[in-house]
Formats: structure tokens, sequence, C-alpha cells
């Protein structure tokens, strides 16, 4: 488990076991570039609390930006996300 603080200056606690992360495609600590082409590391999951549905969410962190963002799409490459080799 890791806490990390959102973009609104809340915090959220994730999950960055593979098992949680896998789930949406990749592996917490994976390099990847968002749909927006910005380079960001893959950190953990966070269901509910601390997100804003009950979906589960995948949380990631751009490069240069000092609190997560999350994605609540299943599959995550298909979203665009991209692995950075």
């Amino acid at each position: 488990m890791k806490e990390m603080q959102r973009r609104s200056g809340s915090t959220v606690r994730l999950d960055t076991s593979d098992k949680a992360c896998l789930r949406f495609g990749f592996k917490g600590g994976t390099r990847v570039k968002d749909p927006d082409k910005n380079k960001a590391t893959i950190i953990g999951v966070a269901k509910g609390t601390g997100c804003d549905s009950d979906e589960n969410a995948l949380y990631y962190q751009i490069d240069g930006k000092s609190y997560v963002e999350y994605y609540s799409t299943e599959n995550l490459k298909d979203a665009g996300f991209k692995e950075i080799k």
C-alpha cells in the first residue's frame, strides 16, 4: 500500500501489488505514455473511498507532477496507454 496526494489535495491509499495493477494491463512501476502522450509511471489501484466512484481505478503519476491521476477503464491499453520500453 502507498499513500499519494491527488490533484484536489486529498490523499488516496493505493494497492501497488501486481495482482491489483495487472487487472488494468500494467504492473506498478511501469513507465507509460497516457492517451495525451504524457510520460507517466503506474502507481497503484484504489476503490471507492479516495476515488470519485465506487469502481476500481488505476492511479498514475505524470512526470513532473506532485500528484496522481486516475483512469477507471479496466483495459488501459485499449484506452491508449502505451508502455515505454
